[in-house]
């Protein structure tokens, strides 16, 4: 990874908590400016991928809020797939979330938008506009919270088990890029 893009990544993260407005301790949050910077990752036999994710929104009350995010990813094919090492920026994506928590069930929705500006070749795009719309019921008992998920979507969402090495439409080919986990 070049050291100008990582310092683009550092500067892009540290802007983004600075743009955002301070919280006074003890005051309530509902609206207002909201920012957080994730780092994840994955590893399996295809090799690894790992993902910075810069997200700025705002919260219009406690129900409703939008986001605009742009991923970096970074790269690393396993000695046996072969292959370079990548890195680079993902789709820029805005999303709208709508959250109604209740004493029976909680209930929250999101649905996002992401734009092509990710590189097809590297695999970090699919050249076109995406979608992804999931709600998701849970309840919380004591330490445990079951829950259940429903969504719709034009590509194959990232999930917290597993990020995956390409970007796609429609179903992925895993015979090609090998089994999650």
């Amino acid at each position: 990874i070049s050291k100008g893009i990582l310092a683009g990544v550092m500067v892009c993260v540290s802007l983004t908590g600075a743009v955002c407005a301070q919280v006074v301790p003890g005051a309530k949050t509902d609206t207002g400016f909201v920012s957080y910077a994730q780092f994840t990752g994955s590893s399996n036999s295809t090799g690894r991928v790992f993902e910075l994710n810069s997200t700025i929104g705002y919260n219009f009350s406690g129900h409703f809020g939008v986001d605009v995010g742009v991923p970096f990813y970074f790269l690393q094919p396993s000695a046996s797939t072969g292959g370079a090492n990548e890195s680079g920026i993902g789709n820029v994506f805005v999303d709208g979330r709508l959250s109604f928590p209740n004493d029976v069930v909680n209930f929250a929705t999101v649905l996002t938008l992401a734009a092509p500006t990710g590189d097809a070749n590297k695999g970090l795009s699919t050249g076109r506009a995406t979608f992804d719309s999931t709600s998701r019921f849970d309840r919380t008992f004591g330490a445990v919270t079951p829950f259940a998920e429903v969504g719709v979507a034009n590509t194959v969402p990232e999930s917290q088990q597993f990020l995956r090495p390409f970007t796609t439409l429609g179903f992925p080919d895993f015979a090609r890029f090998g089994r999650p986990g």
